[in-house]
């Protein structure tokens, strides 16, 4: 049976993991994501999955408090996943990037560099974004509707797939 995590960056640290900012080192240091990867391997897991949206998250009431109080923190995922591939040799490394507002060239192109450090344990949770916030990141006044996010994923995923095995 596999065994995978899911890390979630806008918990509080050390929520999901034994691992601490006050115990282990800087949020915002490579080593402590590597001895996550580390520790992780060590447990036999298979994948570390990252899931991640474009936007702070205002689901309660239209405020960001909750989620400013707990480090709303949006590393990028790929970097990551790209510093842990560096001190791993087995466990799988997974993203979720959304259809609605990558690029096909720019993410096949990561998707491939990160393949090729890390030996291809690279996996993509390719996502259509749902949220409002998302939209407002990129200059949107609303989301896409459902419809529209899923013509543009059909094609995104059949130009990324191409493009990632050439």
């Amino acid at each position: 049976m596999a065994k995978s995590v899911s890390v979630s960056i806008t918990l509080p640290p050390g929520v999901r993991l034994p691992i601490t900012p006050e115990a282990d080192g800087d949020l915002l240091s490579a080593p402590y994501y590597q001895k996550i990867g580390r520790l992780l391997e060590e447990g036999r897991f298979d994948l570390l999955f990252i899931a991640d949206i474009l936007a702070i998250r205002d689901t309660l009431g239209g405020s960001l408090d909750s989620q400013l109080r707990y480090r709303a923190l949006r590393l990028d995922p790929l970097v990551l996943l790209s510093i842990i591939a560096g001190a791993t040799k087995h466990l799988g490394l997974g993203a979720t990037i959304s259809t609605t507002y990558a690029q096909p060239y720019v993410l096949a192109r990561a998707l491939a560099t990160l393949g090729h450090l890390c030996g291809g344990r690279a996996a993509w949770n390719i996502v259509t974004s749902f949220q409002e916030a998302e939209a407002r990141n990129f200059g949107l006044t609303e989301q896409l509707s459902c419809e529209e996010r899923y013509e543009r994923a059909d094609e995104f995923l059949e130009v990324v797939t191409k493009l990632w095995n050439s």
